[in-house]
């Protein structure tokens, strides 16, 4: 039996469209990151391209999670994971700095840059893109555990 919990228990609600362009986002740079990196084929531009999108889809996706009160709702129906949640918080300003970094990178090469720079490039936007990725499942297990607990009543 699925219980009634009032309005201000449930998890709020959001769009998704933040986060969804987040997950393009991702997904584009991971196939440019895909690629290997050349000089003929416009990769560092490419590459410079898809980290400036990433860069406004995370802004815009970090911003709708704190509007939202995403965390204090979890943090709510989840207990457990408050302590979880707050690193995660505090992850959005470390991924945003990696990001940041990994930009200045790529827009200090040149497009007739050595291979091995536009290799070191390349590591370093997978490692970006892998931390993100690992990020938004931490927060999605967290999101589930809620929304269990919140219908299920847990295990």
């Amino acid at each position: 039996m699925v219980s009634k919990s009032s309005t201000a228990d449930r998890l709020p609600e959001s769009s998704g469209v933040e986060h969804h362009s987040c997950v393009e986002a991702v997904v584009a740079l991971e196939n440019i990151l895909g690629r290997a990196p050349d000089h003929e084929g416009g990769w560092l531009e490419a590459l410079r391209g898809e980290l400036d999108e990433l860069a406004t889809a995370l802004m815009a996706h970090f911003e709708e999670e704190m509007a939202s009160d995403l965390y204090g709702s979890l943090a709510h129906r989840a207990p457990q994971c408050s302590a979880r949640l707050e690193e995660l918080m505090d992850e959005h300003d470390e991924i945003l700095q990696r990001l940041d970094a990994v930009r200045e990178e790529a827009g200090q090469l040149s497009d007739d840059a050595e291979l091995y720079q536009l290799r070191e490039l390349n590591a370093h936007a997978q490692m970006l893109a892998a931390i993100i990725r690992r990020h938004e499942a931490e927060e999605n297990e967290i999101v589930m555990r809620a929304y269990w607990q919140e219908i299920g009543g847990g295990d």
